[in-house]
């Protein structure tokens, strides 16, 4: 079983990116939502494959641009293998909230569109892992979600 590590994460959504892009944070998470949310996100946001059924509490990397977040869904027994990929540009995103929980140093960011929402577990630590700047990426993320989305 391979781990989540910087590589895979920096290979892996390097590939996401559009000429002239840039990533201003990225991290690790844990995506809860079931398949048929993932497609609308999908189908709104890119290209979504693989996870026929439901979808439930997936490891991903989450890339955050400018415009957008990108999601690398990864395979649960083998961290390097994907799952499925999509993103979601911000203009497609009607409303977030953001909730800490009583874990320290875990955000649970729910992103809505219309009725439908799908919730990203974001902790900032990376125990047993050699990812980098995990904190720095969710307090990026964090801050950019509340600054776009709070009223």
């Amino acid at each position: 079983m391979k781990k989540l590590n910087e590589s895979d994460k920096n290979e892996l959504l390097g590939r996401a990116l559009k000429d002239g892009e840039n990533y201003k944070a990225k991290v690790w998470g844990c995506l809860m939502a079931n398949a048929k949310t993932i497609m609308l996100f999908g189908a709104i946001g890119g290209a979504f494959s693989g996870a026929a059924g439901a979808l439930s509490n997936e490891y991903c990397y989450v890339g955050l641009t400018d415009s957008k977040l990108v999601f690398i869904v990864m395979r649960t027994m083998d961290c390097s293998q994907v799952k499925g990929a999509f993103e979601i540009p911000f203009s497609n995103i009607d409303r977030v909230k953001v909730k800490k929980s009583l874990i320290p140093g875990r955000h649970v960011l729910k992103i809505y569109r219309g009725k439908d929402s799908l919730k990203l577990s974001l902790v900032t630590n990376t125990i047993g892992t050699d990812l980098k700047n995990q904190k720095e990426g969710v307090e990026a993320i964090l801050t950019d979600m509340r600054r776009r989305y709070t009223k």
